[in-house]
């Protein structure tokens, strides 16, 4: 059987895994969001040939142009009109983007010559759709000018998506993972150090200045002495309740025991658990998993060893306990 420092320091070190790799779940799904072009300068684009280039630097770019033209066709969302497809001239070629539809009169009044957004093969289906509807218009009108080929020679690889894909548009799903990814980053730091340090005082809850000495009497109990009670997570010593789990260690003292009594869980009027409560003077309790007939074991266990105890559920004995105030027997 393994001393309360040796069990403190296993569950640190689960708790410290546990968080470690929650800790790894959220950075993959942070890194899913190119957290590391977002942090990167916008790459400017001024040019055609800026276009290769940036697409190798970064994805969130800006667009700076002299020219740009009206299309006939909206993004539409469940049939409403967010969003214009619009057709930046790059030296004579077409970057074919998708700007908000608020965007409309600042561009095409030459008051607004900078675009913000991604530089991408359009996957939406609707700005799919948008981008083959403008090609096939853009063929039927210069059939008599140019080639098939030429025309589509014109269109650049790649679209911009300045709807949704700015980088204020994704801040929040950053900030959303950064700061749980810091939290937990914390809680697993934390408890590394508990692994390291165990802190032996939160076995026992109560302040006082044997509280040392009575947590080595506790162990010496645990480990060397015969077992009035041990199932499942509850063991019953002469003296003290310990309540051991995957996660948790905590002892008290029989004679601090103020308040017993059943918990039932149900689910549609059928009995899913039962849970035994223990509260203590010091305002903490155990919640141990017991069936019927191991709560009758217990309580007559600990009646024999503190008479002064309160059983059952009454609302009076939880609006004292909750108000922290005294759970006294009646005589």
């Amino acid at each position: 059987m393994k001393s309360f420092r040796e069990s403190l320091k296993m569950i640190a070190l689960k708790k410290c895994l546990l968080y470690l790799g929650l800790a790894v779940l959220i950075g993959i799904a942070l890194w899913s969001q190119d957290v590391s072009d977002y942090f990167k300068p916008e790459c400017v684009i001024d040019s055609v040939q800026d276009v290769a280039r940036c697409q190798g630097e970064n994805k969130y770019v800006e667009v700076n142009f002299d020219t740009i033209y009206q299309t006939n066709y909206a993004y539409t969302i469940n049939e409403k009109e967010t969003g214009l497809f619009v057709d930046i001239d790059l030296d004579g070629y077409s970057l074919i983007a998708v700007v908000p539809i608020s965007y409309e009169e600042e561009l095409f009044s030459g008051d607004k010559t900078t675009v913000h957004g991604t530089l991408e093969v359009f996957q939406d289906e609707a700005m799919i759709d948008g981008y083959q509807k403008i090609q096939q218009q853009y063929l039927e009108e210069f059939k008599d000018d140019a080639t098939e080929e030429e025309i589509l020679e014109m269109f650049l690889p790649y679209q911009l998506n300045a709807y949704n894909g700015k980088k204020s548009d994704i801040t929040l799903n950053i900030l959303l993972f950064i700061i749980p990814f810091i939290v937990v980053s914390c809680f697993a730091i934390y408890h590394f150090y508990r692994f390291i340090k165990p802190d032996m005082k939160q076995i026992y809850g109560k302040k006082d200045s044997q509280r040392e000495e009575t947590i080595n009497k506790m162990e010496d109990e645990y480990l060397h002495k015969e077992k009035e009670y041990q199932k499942n997570s509850l063991t019953l010593t002469e003296h003290y309740v310990i309540q051991k789990t995957t996660f948790l260690l905590k002892a008290n003292q029989i004679d601090n025991i103020v308040w017993i009594y059943n918990r039932i869980i149900k689910q549609y009027g059928r009995e899913v658990n039962r849970f035994l409560i223990i509260c203590f003077n010091d305002g903490t309790s155990m919640n141990i998993r017991a069936k019927q007939e191991e709560y009758d074991k217990i309580v007559e266990i600990i009646q024999t060893k503190n008479d002064h105890i309160l059983y059952g559920y009454k609302p009076e004995y939880q609006k004292a306990w909750n108000n922290n105030s005294a759970l006294k027997k009646e005589s």
